[in-house]
């Protein structure tokens, strides 16, 4: 399914380039997995409509996903498999120097992902615990399935300075592009511009988050939502209640399997 002997070595070479990286700890690779793959896993893609999260609103709204491995096609099963197991682990220890790293056998938030014409993520942090394991998240894994994605049509990975006065790196979602990050209070990320890709296109990804128990656990906290230059919807304050509570009541009830 994955060459665990080669991502290995790929993320051990690539250790200070993720260490490194600006605006935060994060390494973009484009030849980890097999495209022939990954085209599999974007066939396997149920419609939008028919996915358990359903994002709506200015902030994330036209995004789907699906947590529930149950619901996965064979493939997209065997490789969310496979990026969960202890030796995929190891190697992710190898770029990242996070030891006792921790796969979410509940993908929680995470799962499949897709995003329609219009859709779209402002520029966030993500939460930090685990909703119910009080485990903390340390690593994010983008993993695109996009083939023949136009950088015209918008729908690039951002990722911002502290200040949030510049996105440092912009990564376009094409297929085999792999991303990961650090996540803290500062992994300022997002695509916060509506994307204008045809109507029958979606912006496709698996998502996968890591996690460590290591005692130090932080207060929880839901999504930390950020606002560009010249944006105010933060002035708001019952969007930015609601949005905060639905977000967390969402991550929970997807881990736990509900809707």
């Amino acid at each position: 399914m994955i060459d665990l002997p080669a991502i290995r070595t790929q993320f051990g070479a690539s250790r200070e380039n993720y260490e490194n990286a600006q605006p935060f700890a994060h390494v973009a690779l484009a030849d980890v997995f097999d495209p022939a793959i990954l085209r599999t896993i974007n066939a396997e893609f149920p419609s939008a409509e028919a996915m358990g999260g359903n994002f709506t609103g200015e902030i994330q709204g036209g995004k789907f996903t699906e947590s529930d491995w149950e619901k996965f096609g064979p493939t997209t099963q065997d490789f969310v498999s496979a990026c969960n197991s202890g030796p995929f682990l190891k190697a992710l220890e190898a770029l990242t120097g996070i030891p006792g790293l921790i796969a979410d056998p509940y993908l929680s938030g995470g799962g499949q992902h897709q995003s329609g014409r219009g859709a779209r993520l402002k520029v966030h942090s993500d939460f930090n615990v685990h909703p119910f394991l009080n485990l903390t998240r340390r690593l994010n894994m983008l993993v695109y399935l996009n083939e023949r994605w136009d950088p015209n049509w918008g729908g690039q990975l951002e990722l911002w300075n502290q200040d949030m006065s510049e996105a440092v790196v912009s990564v376009t979602p094409e297929l085999g592009q792999v991303v990961i990050f650090s996540t803290t209070d500062h992994s300022f990320h997002g695509l916060p511009d509506p994307i204008q890709c045809p109507p029958e296109q979606f912006r496709r990804s698996l998502a996968f988050y890591y996690f460590t128990a290591d005692g130090t656990t932080p207060d929880p906290r839901s999504t930390l939502w950020k606002e560009r230059p010249g944006e105010d919807f933060l002035s708001r304050p019952s969007a930015r209640f609601k949005t905060a509570a639905g977000h967390a009541r969402r991550a929970v009830l997807t881990a736990i399997g509900k809707p």
